[in-house]
């Protein structure tokens, strides 16, 4: 059965839980916020499932020789409504035009917090769009793609990295219907802390909408963004933001955040999404300031999503090397803040205010930039190898 000894060894993928033929797991929130796996021992039968598809203890592997590529969506209106370049409603429009299939993302509830569901319909696939900087609650979405899969229906599976790779574990054998997406992933913060940001931004009215990543000022300096339902709004820029301060400085991610085990290059996804930051001292006529997507394609699933992908999107492959220099979350695990503890510790530990309070970052920013953007490529420089000129 699973015994978390260190929880820097959870990823929170629910992958165990998912598995269970007893359903003896479900995952708690601990003190933190944060979901793992807790086991009723009296109806555990000691299977070994749990630890079997845990992808932390056997991580899914990759051969692949990955190929990037630069690009964003011709539709305009689209790209305004993404975080980056737009790509992924190409990939959705794939999988539920032509393929006639499923797609699984991350949505807000009515109450902003993350989960995991699927949709058959483009107009649902909306609901997946843009940035959401907490961990989603994954729930039974393992289980329902495999009852899709099962039953011979496409999907496309989309997420973190080791939500990808909790699929794969789960799954245990390979399915040719199944495309998966994840993400250049920063970390994932507290649903706690976030709880708390929500209750201290809307003062007792009601969020109609979120948008961590507003593009109306422009991809390179976006606007945090709250509706109310008085017809009011919050909005500052994204680096002035309380909760994004602390989610960048690594203040309240999940532990295992800070010794990701599937921040890599090579991954057991088909392709990753991410901002393709940078893109203007390689590749300048990419950049139009409306966002543009880097696109890393690690197998020939992934081959035959952005074939599609190219239909709708200006574009062109680009050196692997270069693309991931200005994005530490491609292959680097976000660093652990020193203050950490102390925030935890504080007995107003839920109080966003102590964020910009008493917590002075390293990264005291106030407007997204390049300059940040060079600090952080200079984490993962060391990591890229001959291997990856191409």
């Amino acid at each position: 059965m699973i015994n978390l000894h260190n929880k820097s060894h959870c990823c929170g993928c629910s992958a165990c839980a998912n598995v269970c033929p007893k359903r003896c797991i479900t995952m708690v929130s601990d003190n933190e916020g944060f979901l793992y796996p807790k086991v009723d021992t009296a109806e555990c039968v000691d299977c070994g499932l749990c630890e079997n598809v845990c992808p932390i203890i056997n991580k899914p592997q990759s051969s692949y020789r990955t190929k990037a590529f630069g690009c964003y969506n011709k539709d305009d209106e689209v790209r305004l409504n993404s975080s980056s370049g737009g790509v992924f409603c190409v990939l959705c429009k794939y999988i539920v035009e032509v393929k006639k299939g499923v797609v699984f993302g991350a949505e807000f509830d009515d109450d902003f917090n993350v989960h995991h569901k699927y949709a058959e319909t483009m107009e649902d696939c909306k609901k997946f769009r843009g940035s959401k900087y907490v961990q989603s609650i994954i729930g039974e979405s393992y289980k329902e793609a495999k009852r899709f899969l099962d039953d011979g229906r496409f999907v496309l599976f989309t997420g973190t990295p080791c939500q990808i790779a909790g699929l794969h574990s789960y799954l245990k054998k390979p399915y040719d219907r199944l495309y998966t997406q994840d993400i250049a992933c920063h970390s994932v913060p507290s649903p706690k802390i976030w709880d708390e940001y929500k209750k201290y931004i809307s003062k007792g009215r009601k969020i109609k909408n979120i948008c961590f990543r507003d593009k109306k000022t422009g991809w390179e300096s976006p606007l945090f963004l709250v509706d109310f339902d008085n017809d009011t709004s919050y909005k500052c820029k994204y680096f002035e933001n309380e909760f994004i301060r602390g989610f960048v400085n690594g203040l309240y991610s999940r532990p295992s955040c800070y010794e990701c085990k599937f921040s890599s290059i090579d991954r057991c996804s088909d392709i990753t999404l991410a901002d393709f930051w940078g893109v203007s001292s390689f590749y300048p006529e990419l950049n139009d300031k409306k966002g543009t997507s880097l696109v890393l394609v690690h197998s020939k699933k992934g081959v035959e999503l952005f074939k599609y992908a190219k239909m709708y999107t200006h574009g062109k492959r680009v050196n692997l090397k270069k693309s991931v220099w200005y994005n530490s979350a491609v292959c680097s695990s976000v660093p652990k803040n020193p203050n950490r503890e102390n925030f935890y510790l504080s007995k107003e530990a839920f109080n966003i205010r102590l964020v910009e309070n008493e917590y002075k970052f390293e990264n005291d920013l106030k407007e997204y930039n390049y300059t940040f953007i060079e600090k952080l490529s200079l984490k993962i420089k060391s990591k890229l190898t001959n291997k990856y000129d191409g």
